[in-house]
């Protein structure tokens, strides 16, 4: 059952004294990604399920948007997926595919479409989750997902899941696939938070340590092992993306980032933007 967390979050408690970060910063993706990645994806896709299909459609919209148009796929298949991908999945699970969907077509207004009846399954099947802290670094995406379309649900899990999601990033045993996980669902949640802990022009915290110069070396390293396309490596891909983002919202088009313009090659990538203070 969605309960409030036990305890008020004082973030400010979350920082801890770091050195700057420095060296490698944040890169697009794309550059470090096999030119021949994609090459396998219409093939891959007819392989998918139509959830898995809804995963590689958002991915691909998302991390590089002239690739998904290049596709050239028809509206009919399209709309056959999105049918299938709701009807194969519970209620619960919906928001997520609604980010995804919104993403893939954003000419249609995805939302309009789930009747009054079906989104209060929703609601009932998520009053029935035990939605505690594992559930939540389980289903980050579906966290985000309700805070797009169903603000009055997220409103319950917020707090639990901001605090629980930093606490899980801070831990130096996380992998690097999981902490760029972390980190961004945690950007696309709370992103002035996310700023302020990460990029705080006075005294970078443990979370900025965490994801300083060592984090992107180590992500270029990972993305570049790829020999063709995969989810997994696409979702870290796309992670890695909304890190570098100078600015990452959801709007008419889904999911939208908008990348920093990039520096000369013998510029170092600048820091990201200075955030407020709380």
């Amino acid at each position: 059952m969605i309960t409030p967390t036990e305890r008020p979050i004082n973030i400010k408690d979350l920082v801890i004294e770091a050195p700057k970060p420095n060296g490698e910063g944040p890169f697009d993706p794309m550059d470090a990604l096999p030119e021949n990645y994609f090459d396998n994806f219409a093939n891959s896709l007819k392989n998918h399920t139509a959830f898995d299909q809804s995963t590689d459609l958002y991915l691909l919209r998302s991390l590089c948007p002239q690739k998904f148009e290049d596709l050239t796929i028809k509206s009919d298949h399209l709309l056959a997926v999105q049918d299938r991908a709701f009807l194969d999945t519970k209620h619960a699970y919906w928001p997520v595919l609604l980010m995804w969907w919104k993403t893939i077509r954003p000419d249609i207004d995805i939302n309009s479409q789930i009747s009054n009846s079906e989104k209060q399954k929703i609601h009932e099947e998520l009053f029935n989750i035990n939605i505690d802290k594992d559930w939540v670094i389980g289903n980050q995406e579906e966290v985000v997902a309700l805070k797009i379309f169903f603000p009055e649900l997220y409103g319950h899990v917020k707090s639990l899941a901001i605090l629980r999601m930093t606490e899980e990033l801070m831990q130096p045993s996380v992998g690097i696939v999981q902490k760029t996980r972390l980190a961004a669902n945690l950007k696309l949640l709370a992103p002035d938070y996310f700023r302020d802990i990460y990029s705080n022009p006075g005294a970078n915290n443990y979370i900025g340590a965490q994801l300083s110069s060592d984090f992107w070396q180590e992500s270029r390293l990972e993305l570049q092992k790829s020999s063709g396309y995969s989810i997994l490596q696409t979702e870290l891909a796309l992670n890695l993306k909304i890190l570098a983002a100078r600015e990452v919202k959801f709007g008419n088009q889904g999911l939208e980032l908008v990348m920093p313009e990039k520096p000369p090659q013998d510029q170092q990538t600048p820091p990201l933007p200075e955030a407020r203070r709380f």
